[in-house]
């Protein structure tokens, strides 16, 4: 094999390499060729366009920009995105229409050329979002005020040593502390904004849990006076039911601690209803899928956040940027966490 400088501003030496050199110094991306092809992208829904991230290809010279393309009829036909020049390997895929579902793919360019496409990303839909319930967790430090952004302006009542706290955040700079002691929680008041029924709906939210030993929940579509609502957290993972005296819609086991969410770390957790499919996803991951019908039994059309009822199951950690949407889906796939709150 012979080596020859074709980049003038490269340190490349010249002479009789071994092939094994050779191919040790292309993936060094010393060697000008053009790139391979970059990661299948993952995509977080938003209103109108898509945040859509990848990771850069490993062989070839350095990318001196990407070009995306999405595609609405599987990959039949494809339309390019025109956002000019960039080496990030993210990219916010604007003027898309919402309902509509959508694959990615994106390629890689250098000084030499055009590299393949990668692999196409999973189907992604944006949707206009109205949350029934958006909490951001900001505030003073020790503040017991929690206050719904979202347009239905729901009251929310602090219980116990619910409080907020400066000491962990994963945005704004402040989150909703629980010391795990009984009747600390946060309570909605009743609305039918919060009635989840049949509809499908969303529930995000990211957690710094302290301590992952005990059987506790982060949060409760109801009272918890019964077997009633739907229950989020460790020790019982993703339950919900229809009668309010069994968990006969989802019964998903613990799957949040089996699938390795860790302690004194943020994680993004995620629930979805579309149709009769319930989904769980854990840092945008997807961790379960089953099948479930019947209305969720919620007589009192309240949240309960912070614990799995009124003194019992309570959670031991920090809560941020929590999010419900009722009558959408918005994840069904793997999908980017939010890198912003909403």
């Amino acid at each position: 094999y012979i080596g020859i400088d074709a980049n003038p501003n490269a340190n490349v030496a010249s002479g009789i390499w071994t092939v094994r050199e050779a191919e040790t110094y292309l993936r060094a991306n010393k060697w000008p060729a053009t790139p391979t092809v970059p990661s299948a992208p993952s995509g977080t829904p938003g209103d109108g366009q898509v945040l859509l991230t990848w990771t850069a290809p490993t062989v070839g010279s350095t990318p001196t920009d990407y070009e995306v393309q999405y595609s609405s009829d599987g990959g039949s036909t494809w339309t390019t995105f025109s956002d000019g020049v960039s080496t990030a390997t993210s990219a916010t895929v604007t003027g898309l229409t919402n309902g509509t579902g959508y694959i990615f793919r994106v390629r890689a360019i250098n000084i030499v050329g055009e590299g393949p496409y990668g692999s196409a990303s999973g189907t992604v839909t944006p949707t206009s979002l109205n949350a029934s319930l958006l909490l951001h967790f900001d505030g003073s430090n020790g503040s017991t005020t929690f206050t719904d952004s979202s347009p239905n302006a729901i009251a929310v009542t602090a219980g116990g040593a619910a409080e907020i706290s400066t000491s962990q955040s994963k945005f704004g700079g402040a989150s909703g502390y629980f010391d795990g002691s009984s009747g600390t929680l946060i309570e909605t008041a009743a609305s039918s904004a919060l009635e989840f029924g049949s509809d499908d709906f969303s529930i995000e939210f990211w957690v710094y849990d302290t301590d992952l030993s005990a059987e506790h929940y982060w949060l409760r579509a109801d009272t918890g006076i019964a077997q009633e609502g739907i229950l989020i957290g460790i020790g019982g993972g993703l339950l919900a039911s229809s009668s309010g005296s069994s968990w006969d819609i989802i019964d998903a086991g613990d799957i949040f601690l089996t699938n390795g969410i860790t302690e004194d770390a943020w994680h993004h957790i995620a629930v979805t209803r579309s149709g009769n499919t319930w989904r769980a996803f854990l840092d945008g991951a997807k961790i379960y899928e089953g099948t479930g019908s019947g209305a969720v039994h919620q007589p009192s059309q309240q949240i309960r956040i912070g614990s799995g009822g009124p003194d019992f199951h309570q959670t031991t950690g920090y809560i941020d940027e929590l999010r419900i949407v009722k009558g959408v889906a918005v994840y069904t796939s793997n999908f980017t966490p939010p890198t912003a709150p909403f």
